[in-house]
């Protein structure tokens, strides 16, 4: 088997490294909203507290006009900058799920990729024992034909049958016969 990455292997590692990028932004576009979100949550508290405080008496009507109408501003800028955030935040979470998508895709594929070269490595395999499983049953019918020649001075009527000293098992049968994959062999117990 080739230690060359397939070109699925290598799609997946890009589809990984794009979600981790993807995440990443998305990560840091939150962090950003939630210090909007704060920032805007202490301007309206500030105005709030303006206000209370010209109501307790700790400032005059001025000085909680001015403190007030400068903590509105700066809510109201927060305000704007908070919803041109939330529209970012929904371009990078949908950026990172499509990323997602892709990383899911890009494993389905490379998934099959490996079942397919398995599948073709198998194939190689059964063929390779069927060829070596019909020589060994060409040569015990040579064998055969040589003990009967030894025992009965003369070769067997049916020299090419196998019946007397071949049986398939019934699983070998049923493939040939009905095209039956054979049960899995139990695992090995260890002792």
């Amino acid at each position: 088997m080739s230690t060359t990455p397939t070109p699925a292997l290598v799609a997946v590692a890009a589809a990984r490294e794009a979600f981790v990028t993807a995440s990443t932004a998305s990560q840091a576009a939150h962090q950003q909203h939630s210090k909007l979100l704060v920032r805007l949550t202490e301007a309206k508290t500030q105005a709030d507290e303006a206000l209370s405080d010209f109501r307790a008496g700790k400032i005059d009507e001025a000085t909680a006009s001015l403190r007030k109408a400068s903590a509105e501003a700066d809510a109201n800028d927060l305000l704007n900058l908070v919803n041109e955030s939330a529209a970012k935040l929904a371009q990078v979470d949908a950026a990172m799920n499509a990323a997602k998508s892709r990383e899911i895709k890009a494993e389905q594929d490379a998934n099959r990729e490996e079942h397919e070269m398995l599948a073709r490595d198998l194939d190689r395999a059964i063929a390779s024992a069927e060829k070596e499983f019909l020589a060994l049953v060409a040569r015990r019918s040579q064998v055969y034909i040589a003990l009967h020649i030894a025992e009965h001075g003369k070769a067997p009527l049916q020299q090419s049958s196998t019946i007397q000293f071949y049986e398939p098992s019934n699983a070998l049968k049923d493939l040939v016969k009905n095209y039956a994959a054979p049960p899995m062999p139990a695992p090995a117990v260890a002792a």
